[in-house]
Parts: C-alpha cells; structure tokens; sequence
C-alpha cells in the first residue's frame, strides 16, 4: 500500500495560516461574549 504524498510546502502554510486565524477569531469572539455577558449582568 502506497503512502500518500505529503502536501506541498504552501498548502501546509496556508493551512497553519487557517488555523491560527481561526483560534485568533475564536479569542476574539470568546472576549467579546464575555464582556457582553458581564456586561449585561452586572
């Protein structure tokens, strides 16, 4: 059984890209919930 071959350089980089914008926006979001809710709650 043959391994399939690694992805190119670019597309890894672009994925590591993906992936550190998705957890910067799920920071971000998750801030702002919090403040929301502190907000309203206090």
């Amino acid at each position: 059984m043959d391994r399939p071959d690694a992805p190119p350089k670019e597309d890894q980089r672009q994925t590591r890209r993906d992936l550190r914008a998705a957890v910067i926006f799920g920071v971000v979001a998750a801030t702002i919930e919090l403040a929301a809710l502190l907000y309203f709650f206090r």
